[in-house]
């Protein structure tokens, strides 16, 4: 077998250049990993902390939602009370009803044609 046989100038490169680069290799990726835990740990309490204040704010937004609808189903009832008249309201209602029903005879029939070419 070939035996390695390491000369006093092998030996002084291992002892003095490799070993402190590969040490020095070592400390530097376990320093890295702590830095990267350690950022990665305050990005997470950032994300939880966005994620309760887009809760409070989305709450808070529903919340405004539902006020403005009832501003406006307020105004609506108020106007319809104090710029129109019963007739008024009742003619609408009427002509509501009437095109609501032509548009239901309407969907009936075309779902009878529908049912007919199937």
């Amino acid at each position: 077998m070939n035996d390695v046989v390491l000369t006093s100038g092998m030996v002084w490169w291992i002892t003095i250049i490799e070993i402190p680069i590969v040490i020095g290799l070592i400390w530097y990726m376990i320093r890295q990993r702590t830095i990267l835990v350690a950022e990665i740990e305050k990005l997470t309490g950032k994300i939880d902390s966005l994620e309760a204040a887009f809760s409070e704010s989305r709450k808070d937004m529903y919340q405004r939602v539902d006020r403005n609808h009832e501003d406006f189903m307020g105004f609506r009832v108020e106007a319809e009370q104090r710029f129109a008249s019963l007739d008024d309201m009742k003619q609408v209602e009427t002509r509501m009803t009437n095109h609501m029903t032509r548009i239901e005879n309407k969907v009936d029939q075309l779902f009878k044609l529908q049912n007919n070419n199937a």
